[in-house]
């Protein structure tokens, strides 16, 4: 059920910069082993490039001693350079793995593999300014799981996490790529619509609604049901709102669904 609440009250954007040239650009994406090679191709063409010009320098050299140049040209460099990068590009790779790791970790949420608060807070101020500048309506929604406390309870915090967990879950199955979702803070998520017709982001939230209901988290041979309450706020490009105020909009539409029944989506009317 969808019904309207009558108003109380009322990614920084980053400069784009020219990608710069790195050794690392060139090895991740070819990996261990093709990166070997061709640091071997290279020095060794280099090394037949270089004894080449400097037997036209020196001159006054036979067929025999040119082949023996170009062995000694050919191999030392092949062998040494296969031998001293192998180590150098796997270190690389992991120190590259290492840093997308930390950048994971650093966005998203450990639990429920969403964006964290800081991050998606970051992201949707972005999105603001833009929506700003170029006239654009978008959609933010707070989501906070019904009787959750009741779920701790009664099954452990285990349970809650597991619930949790599949709720995230569900949740990023069920936006679209341009859309965001972070985990706002306890069984609390945030969502980001950026479709400009409110209706559609309304309608999403009762497919959330409908497929939540079909949820069964299971859990040490129980059944854990789960529903939620559900507040949205939606930006026009006509007025002048930070996001903290949307955010505070869609709040007291959420905490009207909990205070009228639950497992419903009020919509903050301007």
């Amino acid at each position: 059920m969808t019904t309207f609440v009558a108003a109380t009250h009322s990614q920084r954007h980053k400069s784009s910069t020219p990608i710069k040239f790195n050794i690392r650009n060139l090895i991740v994406p070819l990996g261990q082993i093709r990166s070997v090679l061709l640091i071997s191709f290279i020095s060794t063409l280099s090394s037949i490039i270089l004894t080449l010009l400097i037997t036209v320098l020196t001159g006054n050299i036979n067929r025999e001693e040119l082949f023996i140049a170009l062995s000694y040209g050919t191999a030392l460099p092949l062998i040494i350079s296969s031998v001293v990068s192998w180590p150098i590009v796997k270190i690389v790779l992991r120190l590259d793995k290492l840093e997308t790791e930390m950048r994971y970790l650093a966005s998203y949420d450990g639990l429920t593999k969403v964006l964290n608060r800081r991050a998606f807070l970051e992201k949707a101020d972005y999105l603001l300014q833009v929506a700003k500048r170029q006239r654009l309506s978008f959609s933010v929604v707070l989501a906070d799981i019904d009787n959750f406390k009741r779920i701790n309870d009664q099954f452990g915090h285990e349970a809650g996490d597991d619930v949790l967990q599949q709720v995230g879950s569900l949740f990023n199955s069920c936006i679209r790529e341009s859309d965001l979702i972070g985990r706002y803070g306890g069984e609390e998520f945030v969502l980001l619509f950026t479709t400009p017709d409110p209706t559609k982001a309304v309608n999403a939230c009762e497919r959330l609604h409908k497929q939540l209901r079909q949820l069964v988290v299971p859990f040490k041979g129980h059944s854990i049901q789960v529903t939620i309450s559900i507040g949205v706020a939606h930006f026009k490009p006509t007025t002048d709102i930070s996001l903290q105020e949307l955010l505070s909009q869609a709040d007291q539409a959420m905490y009207h669904a909990k205070n009228n029944g639950k497992d419903q989506t009020i919509v903050f009317a301007n």
